[in-house]
C-alpha cells in the first residue's frame, strides 16, 4: 500500500491497537484486513480507493462495524477496509426538513442529534448500528409502516466511485447509480453523506409487551397465539409497530404505537382478548407512554449515545431471515411444524436461540406502498419478516457449530411445510445476512426480480468488483 502516507490514520496488522479495532461484532467471524483505513475527508477516502485499485486488492466499507456477517471486514482475509466512522456530522434544514448525515453516525446519536430539532427518523431499535450498512439495505423499525424504511427515505447520496472519483446520486444526477445504492450500497460505491427526509418527533409514544410463560402452554397453543397475532396484522393501523418474540421458555407481543394511549387501548383489545383466551389467563402486560427519547432509549436497552469510534458491544452468532410475502402469509400446518420444532428440542438446543417476527405490512403500511422495482430494494409485498438467531453462551466464543444447522431448521420447519403461492424462492432480508449462502442464492433471496438490472449495473459502476460481498452482487 505504498501511496498510504503519515498523513492518513490507518492501521496494519503489525499495528498497537489492530487485534482490538479489527474485531468484528460478530465474534464467530474473525476476518483480518490487510489494512484499515480511516479517512477523514473526500480526497483522503479517493486515495484509498486509487492505492487499494492499484495494489488490485479488494475493498470493503465499515460504517458501524455490526454486519451479521463481517463483511465491514470484508467477509474474507486481506481486504482493504475503509472505515468511516470519522464522518460524524448532522446539519439540519428548518425550511425542508432534510438532514444531511455523516456516513459514519451510529442510529442513537443520529436520533439523539435529529431530537434537539424536534425531528425524526425511521430506523431500527439498537442504537449501536451503524447508519450506512443499515440504511443501503432496508433499515426497518416500528415507526416504518407509518413512514418507510430507512432506504425510502433517502433524498440523495455522496461519496466516492469504485474508480476513486467523486459522486452525487439522486432522482435527476445518476439516477441508476441512485437505483442501486437503495437497497444494494455496499456492492455499489463508498457513501460519505446521506441527505434524509425527517419527520416531526412524536410527542409521546406507547411503548407495550404482552408475555406469556412457553412452560404453561404446548405447541397447539403456541400456534393458535402466532396465528391470531398474524391475523391481527391484516387490520393493524400503520401507526402500530408490532412483534412476536420467542425463545424456547418465553413468548411476548411487543412494540410501539405512534398515538394516543386512549386509541391504542381500543385498537389492541382484541388482540389482548384472543391471546387471553388462547393462554387461558391475562398475559403479562407492560404498558407505558413514554417521550421521543425515553421511547428510543426503551427500546435500546439502554442510553442511546454509542462511542464514535470503535465498538464495544459484540456477540457470537448465526442468523438468518424469512420474509413472508402478503400473499404467502402463513398456514396453520406450516406454524404448526415450527412450534413443534421447538417443544421436540427444548432443552436439547446446542446453544441459546430466539426468533422475532415483525410485521411489514397490513392497511396503509408505507413499506409496502414502495414499487418493488423503484429502488433495488425488493420485498415491497413484505408481510412478516423472521429473523432467527442462534448465539453462543455469554456472547462469546467458543460457538457450537451445531447452531448453523438447527437455526436453519427452524426456518426450514416453516418452509418444508407451505409453498410459495405461484412458487419460487422464499426472500430474505439483506440486514440479516446469512453467510452461509451462497453468491446465487443471496442474490435471489435478498433481491428477487431486480438482481438482473443490479447485476448489469455492477459492471458500469464496479466493473473490477472491487467493492462489497455477502448480497448477491
Amino acid at each position: 500500500m505504498k501511496f498510504l502516507t503519515t498523513a492518513l490514520l490507518f492501521l496494519i496488522p503489525t499495528s498497537p491497537t489492530y487485534a482490538t479495532l479489527s474485531r468484528p461484532f460478530n465474534l464467530r467471524l474473525p476476518w483480518k484486513p490487510s489494512v484499515i483505513v480511516y479517512p477523514k475527508n473526500y480526497d483522503q477516502t479517493s486515495r484509498t480507493v486509487k492505492c487499494g485499485n492499484s495494489a488490485n486488492v479488494k475493498m470493503s466499507v465499515r460504517g458501524g462495524g455490526h454486519s451479521y456477517g463481517a463483511f465491514g471486514l470484508g467477509g474474507e482475509n486481506g481486504r482493504l477496509v475503509i472505515d468511516v466512522e470519522r464522518f460524524q456530522s448532522v446539519v439540519y434544514n428548518s425550511s425542508n426538513q432534510r438532514a444531511q448525515v455523516g456516513a459514519g453516525l451510529r442510529l442513537g446519536n443520529m436520533a439523539a442529534k435529529l431530537a434537539s430539532y424536534g425531528r425524526a427518523l425511521p430506523h431500527g431499535t439498537c442504537a449501536g448500528v451503524g447508519l450506512a450498512g443499515h440504511a443501503l439495505h432496508g433499515g426497518f423499525g416500528y415507526t416504518s409502516r407509518n413512514w418507510g424504511l430507512t432506504v425510502d427515505n433517502i433524498i440523495e447520496l455522496k461519496g466516492i466511485k469504485a474508480d476513486g472519483s467523486t459522486f452525487i446520486a439522486n432522482e435527476s444526477t445518476n439516477p441508476d447509480l441512485f437505483w442501486a445504492l437503495r437497497g444494494a450500497g455496499s456492492s455499489f460505491a463508498i457513501v460519505l453523506e446521506f441527505k434524509l427526509k425527517t419527520y416531526p418527533a412524536p410527542a409521546s409514544t406507547v411503548n407495550f409487551s404482552y408475555g406469556i410463560e412457553m412452560g404453561a402452554i404446548n405447541a397447539d397453543k403456541a400456534t393458535q397465539l402466532y396465528l391470531a397475532w398474524q391475523e391481527f396484522g391484516k387490520t393493524a393501523p400503520k401507526e402500530l409497530g408490532i412483534q412476536m418474540y420467542v425463545e424456547p421458555w418465553w413468548m411476548s407481543i411487543g412494540g410501539n404505537y405512534y398515538g394516543s394511549r386512549a386509541d391504542f387501548d381500543r385498537i389492541i383489545k382484541p388482540l389482548v382478548d384472543k391471546t387471553t383466551a388462547i393462554y387461558g389467563r391475562a398475559p403479562l402486560t407492560t404498558v407505558s407512554s413514554l417521550g421521543w427519547l425515553a421511547t428510543l432509549e426503551s427500546l435500546s436497552g439502554g442510553p442511546i449515545a454509542r462511542p464514535t469510534s470503535g465498538f464495544s458491544e459484540f456477540d457470537t452468532f448465526y442468523a438468518k431471515s424469512l420474509v413472508v410475502p402478503t400473499a404467502d402469509a402463513l398456514k396453520q400446518v406450516a406454524v404448526r411444524s415450527l412450534f413443534d420444532y421447538i417443544f421436540t428440542n427444548r432443552d436439547k438446543e446446542p446453544s441459546g436461540y430466539y426468533f422475532i417476527a415483525n410485521l411489514y405490512g397490513g392497511p396503509g403500511s408505507l413499506i409496502n406502498a414502495v414499487s418493488s422495482t423503484a429502488t433495488a430494494y425488493f420485498d415491497r409485498d413484505a408481510f412478516i419478516v423472521f429473523q432467527f438467531y442462534g448465539f453462543a453462551a455469554n456472547n462469546s466464543p467458543p460457538f457450537n457449530a451445531q447452531t448453523i444447522p438447527f437455526i436453519n431448521n427452524l426456518s426450514k420447519a416453516i418452509t418444508d411445510k407451505q409453498a410459495r403461492v405461484g412458487g419460487g424462492v422464499w426472500p430474505a432480508y439483506a440486514n440479516y445476512i446469512d453467510p452461509e449462502l451462497t453468491y446465487q442464492e443471496a442474490g435471489q433471496k435478498y433481491f428477487g426480480g431486480n438482481l438482473a438490472r443490479l447485476r448489469q449495473l455492477k459492471t458500469v459502476w464496479d466493473p473490477q468488483n472491487r467493492l462489497g460481498g455477502g448480497i448477491g452482487v
